[in-house]
Parts: structure tokens; C-alpha cells; sequence
């Protein structure tokens, strides 16, 4: 039986993906990635009562992926390391559909979408909550870059 959606988990909706999406400092991801950089970054997250997360972020243009230390996997009890990734994805610009998605551990090296992937709605609801966590933070980290990226305009010297 799948787990009914938690209220913070609805909050994130398409408005949020999209916005962190359209972002500057994602928007510079991806242009790097078109050059022939990488679109990934490790980051750390602030959440909670000073609470710190190192985390993988993999931002591409219509997805958002965040991969953190997974200490309850099969791979993470005999020894190695090992992740968990929350997907945060649009699907369709049109009827505005989006997906959120958790894969448990990691499967492969490319950790595509449906590779072993699940609806986050259909999991526990401290997943759920985990979601929404690293979702705000990412949130208030990109917000946080964004407005260094502006001060750093604003502060060149106009031609």
C-alpha cells in the first residue's frame, strides 16, 4: 500500500522545481555542461539547528538530482560507501507535470531516473520529510549563490 503524500512533501510542486531550475547559478551549470564542463557539484547543505549535509548535486535542464550519504544500504553495512538520491525532475512544460523520485542506493555510476527509482509519495514518511529537507536546502543554497552571483555583477566595473 503506498504512503499517502506528506503536507510538506506537496509543496513542492512545478512552481519550485522550475524556479530553482531557471536560477542563475543552475542556468551556469548547464552552460558550462553545453561547453563541455561537468553540470555536478558536491555542496553543503544547511538544515535544521545547524545541521550540515555534503551532498552531490547533479543539475541538468529539467532536473535536479541530490545524492547524500546513505548510511543504511546494503553497500553502507558491509563497509562502502554508499548514496541515496532524491530527483527532482519536470516532465512536461504543457499539462505541468513534475515528478519527485527517490532512488535508495546507489545502483550504477550513471544513476539514471528509472533505474531503480521509486515515487517519493509511495515511501515512508521520514523519506518524505528527507525530501522536502534537502529540497529547502538546495533551495536556500541556490538562492544564496544567486544573490553572491548578483553582488559579483553589480560590483564589476561598467564599460
Amino acid at each position: 500500500m503506498a504512503n499517502a503524500p506528506s503536507p510538506a512533501l506537496t509543496a513542492i510542486d512545478y512552481d519550485r522545481i522550475q524556479a530553482l531550475l531557471n536560477s542563475e547559478y543552475v542556468e551556469e551549470h548547464f552552460h558550462a555542461y553545453i561547453e563541455g564542463g561537468d553540470n555536478d557539484e558536491w555542496v553543503t547543505l544547511e538544515h535544521g539547528d545547524d545541521e550540515e549535509t555534503e551532498a552531490f548535486v547533479v543539475f541538468d535542464q529539467h532536473r535536479i538530482r541530490v545524492a547524500v550519504e546513505n548510511f543504511n544500504s546494503p553497500g553502507a553495512k558491509n563497509g562502502h560507501s554508499d548514496h541515496c538520491h532524491f530527483i527532482f525532475k519536470l516532465v512536461d512544460h504543457e499539462t505541468r507535470e513534475y515528478e519527485v523520485r527517490y532512488q535508495p542506493y546507489e545502483v550504477d555510476a550513471q544513476g539514471e531516473d528509472q533505474l531503480d527509482t521509486f515515487p517519493i509519495a509511495e515511501q515512508s514518511a521520514a523519506i518524505q520529510e528527507s525530501a522536502v529537507t534537502y529540497f529547502e536546502a538546495l533551495e536556500a543554497y541556490i538562492a544564496a549563490k544567486d544573490e553572491q552571483l548578483t553582488n559579483i555583477k553589480a560590483s564589476l566595473p561598467r564599460p
